[in-house]
């Protein structure tokens, strides 16, 4: 029988982590699963379950051949890590990044089984291994949505600018695509980049409405849904663009300045998350230091082992969830 009065405190917590962690991960997952299904159900029971196909040049058959070779081009079918790599605008494969991250994390696993395998207890060491081996693909997934969040902010700031330039050019008397064309080619990436790709499927014959969503899928913009709901309204009821891009320029710049006001009040709000968080690690210290015989006592006994476990699951947990209600601020 396992004798858990073997296993001391720091293996408990460091147990304890991942459990947390685990569930921390398969959270995040199911909620952006769940958001991304949202709004594409929004979209259907709008305005893209009607027929606003009118101006399509290409049959069925021949559409999905467009955009099967577009795919192979500009899209990264890698699950759930390709769309984030389109999300970020690398274009390095997802499966190639996965295993550059998997090599980088296999390396570090190996050197700190290495170093503490003669310092610590055994199973101590492979628990402090595993825990370097999924926090380095944490890191790394990390460092992946800072750098879409990084995207998303320039987009903005760009595309308030962009349909401002579309609207003048639809009132001088160019077409839509002609706009989306000038916009890609007079400024920089990741706008520029986008509606290039947008005007480069138009011209291979993609409808507007396949052009749009493949649009917002690429980008994480919420911007990019009210542009996309805009020109499908446009394009069904024969409105003008114009106008339109107009308002639509004005709320997207209005929207931005004050999504820099909810990024100061995320940031202040995760401030104080930080330093609940690391309040126990400098309260209970104190404790254990000045009742070190009580503390020891109760760590001994497999109750005291199994709460210790289970209050720093529930601390994860917590955390996570203190993290997420702030996040919710920016729904």
């Amino acid at each position: 029988m396992f004798d858990f009065s073997s296993i001391d405190l720091v293996s408990l917590l460091v147990i304890g982590g991942l459990v947390g962690l685990f569930i921390v991960v398969a959270a995040t997952v199911l909620q952006s699963i769940e958001k991304q299904q949202q709004e594409k159900q929004q979209l259907d029971n709008t305005f893209y379950s009607n027929d606003l196909n009118t101006n399509q040049l290409l049959d069925d058959s021949e559409l999905k051949e467009v955009v099967d070779f577009i795919d192979t081009k500009i899209t990264d079918n890698f699950p759930i890590l390709g769309v984030k790599m389109i999300h970020a605008g690398w274009k390095i494969p997802a499966g190639l990044w996965a295993a550059f991250v998997l090599l980088g994390a296999c390396v570090l696993t190996i050197i700190t089984f290495i170093v503490l395998m003669s310092k610590i207890s055994l199973p101590l060491t492979i628990f402090v291994s595993i825990a370097v081996f999924i926090l380095s693909f944490v890191f790394n997934l990390l460092f992946l949505e800072y750098k879409i969040g990084e995207r998303v902010t320039v987009f903005d700031e760009q595309f308030g600018v962009a349909l401002d330039v579309m609207a003048a050019a639809l009132k001088g008397g160019s077409t839509f695509m002609n706009g989306l064309k000038f916009v890609s080619e007079s400024m920089d990436p990741p706008i520029g980049q986008e509606f290039g790709k947008i005007s480069s499927e138009l011209a291979l014959g993609v409808d507007i409405p396949t052009a749009l969503e493949r649009f917002r899928e690429r980008v994480a913009s919420k911007n990019v849904f009210l542009f996309v709901i805009a020109v499908k309204v446009a394009n069904q009821t024969g409105a003008a663009l114009a106008p339109t891009f107009v308002t639509l320029a004005r709320v997207i710049t209005e929207r931005f300045r004050l999504q820099g006001l909810i990024n100061i009040s995320i940031s202040e709000n995760i401030v104080g998350i930080l330093v609940l968080g690391i309040a126990p690690w400098l309260i209970i210290p104190l404790f254990a230091m000045s009742c070190r015989d009580i503390y020891q006592e109760f760590l001994a006994t497999i109750w005291g082992q199994l709460i210790t476990c289970g209050l720093f699951i529930y601390y994860c947990i917590g955390i996570y969830l203190m993290y997420k209600t702030v996040k919710s601020i920016d729904a």
